[in-house]
């Protein structure tokens, strides 16, 4: 395979991504199972891991901001959770530390954040401390990165059905190279690639 058509097959693997990204999250994997809390019936389940309480609500979904499931603007999930006096009573003042921080809806997201980090720096041993330097690096994108990104909906885009001919020469592409793929290889403690 040239090396033309290894770059080629990016776009094509993007294209089923929708199709791989379920069946990903559904294998036990521990990072997998970070992001999949299902009850047995498929419907999301909310988790208190320092109580142990569940609170099973599949008919309203939680509406919430950033560093609730998972840093992303600071090193801290938000722990200012829904049932805290001034989230239940609005006679009751918020407290500094909760100012501007989400409503945590779903338990302690804190723990979890820490045993997967936990877990990235025992499976690296030695260089297992590349774990926290590259979360460090991935908040710090996280804040710097959308500054640098056009509104595309401010542009106009439409979502349409590829050409008939378009999908054949894809489909052939995919069905003559889709055995020559190899993995990938990441540095040590990559989190987010």
């Amino acid at each position: 395979m040239s090396l033309l058509s290894k770059r080629r097959m990016s776009p094509v693997l993007l294209c089923l991504l929708p199709v791989w990204l379920p069946l990903w999250l559904s294998s036990p994997t521990p990072c997998a199972a970070f992001w999949n809390v299902q009850t047995e019936n498929g419907a999301a389940e909310v988790v208190d891991h320092d109580s142990g309480t569940h609170n099973r609500d599949a008919d309203t979904p939680a509406e919430y901001g950033v560093d609730v499931s998972f840093p992303m603007h600071h090193h801290q999930v938000s722990n200012n959770y829904a049932w805290l006096p001034h989230n239940t009573d609005s006679s009751v003042p918020t407290p500094p530390e909760y100012r501007d921080m989400s409503v945590q809806p779903l338990g302690n997201m804190q723990a979890r954040y820490d045993t997967f980090l936990q877990e990235c720096v025992e499976y690296y041993g030695k260089k297992g401390e590349r774990c926290v330097s590259t979360e460090q690096d991935r908040i710090a994108m996280s804040l710097r990165q959308p500054q640098s990104m056009q509104n595309y909906t401010e542009l106009g885009y439409k979502k349409i059905r590829a050409p008939e001919a378009v999908y054949k020469l894809i489909r052939e592409f995919w069905d003559r190279n889709n055995k020559e793929q190899k993995i990938e290889q990441w540095g040590v403690g990559n989190t987010y690639t």
